[in-house]
């Protein structure tokens, strides 16, 4: 981050520094200021700055060096308040404008952040940090595109400019531009060789296409810099098979016992280390031992209660009746080419997309978020939270907001005769799809509830699932989806919906296969059992899997940790015995 120059520091507001204090101190007392802080010294510069914007309020400087050293600490609430005190000194500094916004991001604030940051270019028009920043408020708001040409933009005004690289390449890795995406980490690594999220995030690249042994490459060379960078030890973890006495699994341990560990590190190197005991199949309690760490670990760092969602469902439910389908029918947008896969996570719907993926006229875009910021700005613009503005909808905008998703999705793909969405939480919203887009598929996958929810809890999600680190919470979040999932199996609209099961597709996968190519009204292709051919971007824990034929090594895992599962299996009550199988009969 740029700061004011140093002849803002030396000056007031006003124009006016107290004689009081005398200038000559006040100069000296910046100077250290300013050293502490060039020297990297976060908390000796917190305290000068402290010192400072006491005894001169009316110094920019301080309060600007302030904000930094409290956003670096992650102490971003006060952060605003400083920054908040800088504008009030001076806002036609495009650095400070800078500054403020970077803390308004951190809280979430990310309109007023947006303002901040283009003030910045508006005054400083060849601003790089100013463009990178607003590029990142751009991502969180869901307009990749933008983003990317922010992000761009910064690049040109700073070709060294590392971080615009690195942030450039996440927009393309998440447009699945893999090869872009390749080159824009390579030119953040060549501008600093030490940015770490890069490296990482080219481990990812890599992982996303299935190579993993370059892959591997990258976490391990991450690993020799920083041994105890818990997330990357998990991530190394998840590319490999660890075997007995594996030295990578001695190396998690050993770094489990550092005393210097950060909470997050520690969580994911006993993810990690779960993994390892899991592959290795001799000591499942040590397994889930580390497994319970871990999401111990993640549980209190969240703010979460389960009966908010469960409410939420419930409210859904009671709304979303056959009268409602009735009464909207007919004003969606008619178009046929959404294909939306939902259910839990890790229930099999990455197979299930792979599946649909391998098919010539089917374009996966993999897990967007599009149908949840549509209604996200619909609850903006009615003032009211869904479902409750769907009947205060005007007709001709369900078409439009239908058509307004289609657009976003098709983007990558416009002529594809489908394109499918594996957003998986789009079940909480199929009341609202159906109605915007009537002509739409949706596959739900299921697979037994506790291999489903042990899979979930044995792994730290990058977002979402807050509900999968506490067995009694996630057993009764399964309850609520799997009884949300029995009510639109009831009242959605007749060939709108197909339900897969993961254990028949294990045991049938030509069968379910054919199902599901049906189901979509699509042709039957061979290629679409060769899936793991299929050549793309898997942006999932199972971007491994899907590289492999089906097996069913899988299926019953619970069994093995059932003595560990009490809770969960008490909170899912009747659900624990597992499901009913689907027909398996092909669709005419």
């Amino acid at each position: 981050m740029n700061l004011p120059s140093q002849r803002q520091a030396n000056s007031s507001g006003t124009g006016q520094t107290s004689k009081a204090n005398g200038a000559g101190a006040m100069k000296h007392a910046a100077a250290q200021m300013i050293d502490l802080f060039q020297r990297g010294d976060i908390k000796q510069s917190l305290v000068a700055a402290r010192q400072f914007t006491a005894q001169w309020p009316n110094i920019v400087m301080g309060w600007s060096i302030l904000c930094i050293c409290l956003q670096r600490l992650g102490d971003y609430r006060t952060a605003e308040l400083a920054g908040r005190q800088a504008l009030q000194i001076d806002d036609k500094n495009a650095d400070i404008h800078n500054v403020h916004g970077a803390s308004l991001k951190a809280l979430g604030i990310l309109q007023d952040a947006g303002y901040h940051f283009g003030r910045a270019i508006e005054l400083k028009p060849d601003h790089a940090e100013a463009h990178n920043n607003l590029g990142g408020v751009l991502v969180d708001l869901n307009r990749a595109n933008e983003a990317e040409k922010m992000f761009r933009h910064a690049i040109a005004l700073k070709p060294n400019f590392a971080l615009a690289h690195y942030h450039l390449a996440c927009v393309l890795r998440e447009a699945d531009r893999a090869v872009e995406a390749e080159a824009a980490l390579e030119a953040a690594l060549k501008h600093d060789a030490k940015l770490t999220a890069a490296r990482v995030t080219l481990g990812h690249v890599m992982t996303d296409q299935g190579k993993l042994a370059e892959a591997e490459a990258h976490y391990r060379a991450v690993l020799t810099r920083e041994p105890q960078n818990g997330a990357v030890h998990y991530h190394l973890a998840f590319v490999k098979r660890f075997t007995s006495a594996d030295p990578d699994l001695q190396a998690i341990l050993s770094t489990l016992n550092r005393r210097d560990l950060t909470p997050t590190d520690r969580l994911h190197l006993n993810y990690a280390a779960g993994k390892a005991y899991s592959d290795i199949g001799e000591n499942h309690d040590q397994a889930f031992s580390h497994f319970a760490e871990g999401a111990r670990l993640r549980r209190s760092q969240l703010d979460y209660t389960v009966s908010r969602e469960e409410g939420d469902f419930l409210k859904v439910e009671k709304f979303f009746t056959e009268d409602v389908f009735a009464k909207h029918a007919g004003h969606g947008d008619p178009s046929s080419q959404p294909i939306f896969i939902v259910g839990m996570p890790r229930s099999g719907s990455t197979l299930i997309e792979q599946i649909l993926a391998s098919h010539s006229d089917v374009h996966a875009v993999g897990e967007r978020k599009d149908l949840a910021v549509l209604c996200k700005s619909i609850d903006q613009t009615m003032e009211q939270n869904f479902p409750d503005w769907i009947d205060d909808i005007a007709p001709e905008k369900f078409a439009e907001y239908g058509r307004a998703y289609v657009e976003k999705i098709s983007t990558g793909a416009p002529q594809a005769k489908r394109v499918s969405d594996k957003m998986l939480t789009n079940f909480k919203l199929l009341g609202f799809m159906a109605l915007a887009l009537p002509n739409a598929k949706v596959v739900h996958v299921r697979r037994h509830p506790l291999d489903t929810c042990l899979s979930c809890f044995s792994q730290p999600f990058t977002e979402g699932s807050s509900y999968s680190y506490n067995l009694t919470e996630l057993g009764r979040y399964y309850k609520a989806y799997h009884r949300l999932m029995k009510h639109w199996e009831k009242v959605l609209p007749d060939g709108v919906l197909l339900t897969v099961d993961y254990e028949d597709v294990v045991v049938d996968t030509e069968g379910c296969a054919k199902r599901l190519i049906g189901h979509c009204g699509l042709t039957w292709e061979a290629g679409c059992l060769d899936f793991q051919k299929t050549t793309r971007s898997v942006k999932t824990a199972s971007a491994a899997q899907v590289r492999e034929k089906v097996y069913s090594s899988s299926v019953g895992r619970w069994k093995n940790y059932e003595k560990h599962l009490t809770p969960l299996i008490e909170a899912l009550g009747a659900l624990s015995a597992g499901h009913k199988p689907c027909s398996l009969k092909p669709i005419v």
